[in-house]
């Protein structure tokens, strides 16, 4: 039996910020990065009953990041700006070690993040990532350009991944 649905998102709002920097690390470019970790973060949710457990979905992940990452690369025709693959090896190997420090803790400081932020934001993201509706899609919805969306996810992203830091900070669990 898989991971629940909540439990996917979860994990894909907890671990955003190092997800997307290492998205970013291989294809530096922001605006690629985004598009790969939402294409990654659907197709989570859509696999959650092939993925075991938390130790299991943080190594599918990072596989699926790397995958779709070299692939947008290479529709892009931009494989000759990817790292070397030696050092996206090297990535792994501190991503492994920084798999091990994630703690309940920073998991309910999220959810209390995710509580103060405004009813607004929380559909945005409850769209986004439970419904699993595509930016592009949200935009249609909502009547809005989809960079609007765009940008209002990413400041969304920022906000928690700001208020997680000092909660975790206050807590002395930087």
């Amino acid at each position: 039996m898989g991971l629940e649905h909540d439990e996917i998102v979860r994990l894909l709002l907890s671990g955003r910020v190092l997800l997307l920097a290492y998205i970013h690390s291989i294809v530096r470019d922001s605006h690629l990065a985004e598009d790969v970790l939402q294409e990654i973060s659907v197709l989570a949710i859509r696999k959650r009953e092939e993925i075991v457990d938390e130790a299991h979905f943080r190594a599918w992940i990072r596989r699926a990041a790397r995958l779709e990452a070299m692939n947008v690369l290479r529709r892009h025709q931009k494989l000759s700006t990817a790292m070397p693959e030696p050092v996206l090896e090297a990535l792994e190997v501190h991503w492994d070690n920084r798999d091990e420090e994630w703690a309940a803790d920073r998991i309910d400081a999220l959810r209390q993040c995710v509580g103060r932020l405004t009813s607004n934001s929380q559909q945005l993201l409850r769209m986004r990532y439970h419904e699993g509706v595509s930016g592009i899609s949200l935009a249609e919805r909502l009547g809005k350009p989809v960079n609007t969306i765009y940008v209002a996810l990413s400041r969304i992203h920022r906000a928690l991944a700001d208020c997680v830091a000092r909660r975790m900070a206050a807590q002395g669990n930087v």
